[in-house]
């Protein structure tokens, strides 16, 4: 990178020294013209000129001065960066050799690595320093608590689908349906942790995946089912996660033991009923209606279909209220359902942190060129 500063330097200075002396040699002409002048009718024109060749001369000799100051300081300036680039290759230079005896962990080698490649790759000093200046948290904001469901149809081949849909929407939870055999080995995404439960077929499976900065742990487990205990900031809320296969039933004896609490149960219910844009009822969907009915509870549609091989919604919620709820269908992802964001009347303290400095490894880093810093 310093070789392509002095390029660039060269490229200037070069162009000056095409320029400068082209008009030293502009002014330099016409002073001579001015001077030759013999003619008598051009007399007076000589004796109204001759001022300006005084000033003509001044200004040559300023144009001389600035080209040999220029040189000069630019001479200086390419010693400067040889020098600072010796250094700098030299540090760095000790800086990988020295890796291999840093009494460290993986990690942390892993991470002077990172630095050293930065430091090669750089576009300037001040852009690397601003890259990894930390910025400490001066406030924090309360926002509203978001989740996605999405039947992600076997997690193993749209991971690709899941990680863009969290780095797009960065929802607090996201909870998962048709997650199949990814319940034994699941895929780590960056800032979540999962809590998975196998299901009855290749298509259950479920997970729970919750910001590592959200309080949430697990109330109850069961087949084709999760239920967990979120806090907020104004209440202590159950988020479950259900998967009910097709010619079976809700399991209603679980959905009854969160009588008396916020409760809001997310899943694939397989149930089809007129009220969810069904041409027609199945079992699963008459029980459903009739259980929501019996108990009071309630339960919230998104807008539109939310499968896209018919019109019918049979992704939703279930909750004992419904009130202060949003929902809107996201036409993303490859699955045969789409994915549903739901945004909740509940706040989250989005209490900003940042990264602890590793002073070990700073301190190492230093070590091995402090001489460029010095030199700075």
């Amino acid at each position: 990178m310093i070789k392509q500063h002095n390029e660039c330097l060269n490229s200037v200075i070069n162009t000056m020294n095409e320029i400068i002396p082209m008009i030293t040699l502009s002014i330099g002409l016409n002073k001579q013209i001015i001077e030759n002048i013999t003619k008598p009718n051009d007399m007076q024109e000589i004796l109204s000129v001759i001022p300006n060749i005084t000033q003509l001369q001044t200004w040559i000799n300023y144009l001389h001065e600035r080209q040999q100051l220029i040189s000069t300081k630019y001479a200086e300036m390419i010693d400067n960066f040889e020098k600072n680039n010796n250094l700098l290759t030299h540090g760095i230079e000790l800086l990988a050799k020295s890796i291999e005896t840093y009494n460290g962990s993986l990690k942390d080698k892993e991470s002077i690595c990172k630095m050293i490649n930065e430091w090669n790759t750089r576009t300037c000093i001040s852009d690397i320093n601003t890259k990894w200046k930390k910025e400490r948290p001066t406030h924090t904001t309360n926002t509203n608590l978001t989740i996605i469901l999405f039947n992600v149809e076997c997690l193993n081949t749209h991971t690709d689908d899941v990680d863009l849909i969290l780095s797009k929407h960065a929802p607090h939870l996201c909870l998962l349906t048709g997650v199949g055999k990814a319940t034994e080995k699941m895929p780590v995404f960056p800032g979540y942790t999962a809590i998975t439960q196998a299901g009855t077929n290749s298509f259950g499976g479920k997970a729970v995946m919750y910001q590592k900065s959200l309080n949430c742990k697990v109330v109850e487990k069961e087949t084709n089912f999760i239920l967990c205990e979120v806090e907020t900031t104004n209440a202590h809320i159950l988020i479950g996660v259900v998967y009910v296969p097709p010619g079976t039933l809700p399991p209603f004896q679980i959905f009854n033991k969160c009588k008396n609490r916020q409760f809001f149960i997310f899943g694939d219910f397989n149930a089809k009923h007129t009220t969810c844009g069904c041409s027609k009822n199945n079992t699963s969907g008459i029980h459903l209606f009739d259980w929501l009915e019996a108990t009071g509870n309630d339960l919230i549609l998104p807008t539109s279909s939310t499968s896209k091989r018919s019109n019918a919604i049979i992704d939703f919620r279930i909750t004992d209220s419904s009130q202060g709820w949003r929902s809107q269908v996201l036409n993303e992802a490859t699955s045969d359902h789409w994915p549903i964001i739901f945004d909740a009347p509940f706040a989250i303290d989005n209490s900003i942190t940042y990264k602890q400095t590793n002073w070990p490894v700073f301190t190492f880093f230093l070590s091995n060129i402090h001489q460029y810093w010095n030199s700075l």
